[in-house]
């Protein structure tokens, strides 16, 4: 069998294999959102509702937009794909537009942040947390790669955790979300070699970027006020090192360390 028919066939593999685990989900879709969501531990709370920020778009926009200066194929590749899954999440998103867990349960439902009532399907967070994570394959050491997977997951798992979406939700998102980072990875690898070079006024505007989504996630994002203590730090973080990287841009573009 030719290289480019075992990647069919395992593209193809791939993608039954995400059609069978949903429909398995939609089966115990319901039974798994009260196991997940009925958990009660506080440290747990706080892990979980801090793991869910980093599904948040201006989050993973931020962490992409910093590795600019070292890997700017990373920064294109994952930033297109986080862009196409965005638009289509709300493309679903409006044209379902579910109920979400506390609308169709009630009460019962424990949740952590903002009480969400509408367009359920699909979850952008998990979305964006694997368009992210389904970008870096094959481009990074396999172990970061797998500790990145595994961050999207628990992202997808911390929806449901804090009464935010179901567990079909999450699937579907992450289906979206790596689906996205398929789609785009030809286009985005093009668009590399087309803006690739120092070109360091290009990785300056990227950190601009970054240092914006920081400014955002400690002082103007609405979750702030349910988790002041992750989201203020790590924006505070984040724009600590977009400046100290743009700090550095003129140097890098003179060939300086």
């Amino acid at each position: 069998m030719m290289p480019s028919e075992v990647r069919k066939s395992r593209t193809a593999f791939i993608f039954a294999a995400w059609i069978a685990a949903g429909l398995l989900i939609v089966i115990v879709n319901r039974p798994l959102f009260v196991l997940i969501n009925g958990i009660q531990w506080p440290p747990l709370d706080w892990a979980m509702l801090s793991a869910t920020h980093l599904g948040n778009g201006a989050a993973a926009a931020m962490l992409v937009l910093l590795i600019s200066p070292f890997r700017r194929d990373l920064t294109l590749r994952t930033a297109v794909a986080m862009i196409l899954a965005g638009v289509v999440v709300h493309i679903i998103k409006d044209y379902a537009s579910l109920p979400r867990p506390p609308a169709l349960i009630g009460d019962s439902v424990r949740v952590l942040g903002p009480k969400l009532m509408s367009k359920s399907l699909p979850s952008g967070h998990t979305a964006t947390a694997f368009a992210l994570a389904s970008s870096l394959k094959g481009s990074v050491d396999r172990r970061i790669f797998r500790m990145v997977l595994i961050g999207a997951v628990l992202v997808g798992i911390s929806r449901i955790y804090v009464g935010a979406h179901f567990p079909v939700d999450a699937a579907l998102g992450a289906l979206v979300g790596w689906a996205s980072a398929a789609a785009i990875r030809c286009p985005a690898d093009y668009l590399t070699r087309f803006l690739d070079g120092r070109k360091p006024w290009l990785d300056g505007f990227f950190l601009f970027l970054a240092a914006l989504c920081s400014v955002y996630l400690a002082f103007f994002e609405p979750m702030v006020r349910y988790n002041p203590w992750f989201l203020r730090p790590f924006g505070l973080a984040g724009l600590g090192a977009s400046l100290y990287f743009l700090a550095k841009v003129p140097t890098w573009g003179r060939g300086e360390a």
